[in-house]
């Protein structure tokens, strides 16, 4: 028998205990990554949309540029 938080258990259970505790800090870990990934994906996401704003805020500039050097007489 082993001892887990003072509460005696046969040791099969202990075992039982002892691979639950390893797939939880699998899944811990996995998590964490995925985490981190999506986190990434968003970062990328956000640049890539921040890229988009800039080029169509030049694409109006030079388009109201335009109209107004059409709309002087000369």
């Amino acid at each position: 028998m082993q001892r887990y938080d003072t509460v005696q258990i046969p040791a099969r259970a202990a075992s039982q205990v002892s691979r639950i505790q390893a797939t939880d800090r699998k899944m811990r870990k996995l998590e964490k990554s995925s985490d981190s990934a999506h986190t990434q994906g968003f970062s990328q996401q956000s640049c890539q949309l921040s890229a988009q704003t800039v080029r169509l805020n030049a694409a109006k500039a030079a388009k109201s540029t335009r109209d107004r050097s059409a709309r002087r007489v000369y």
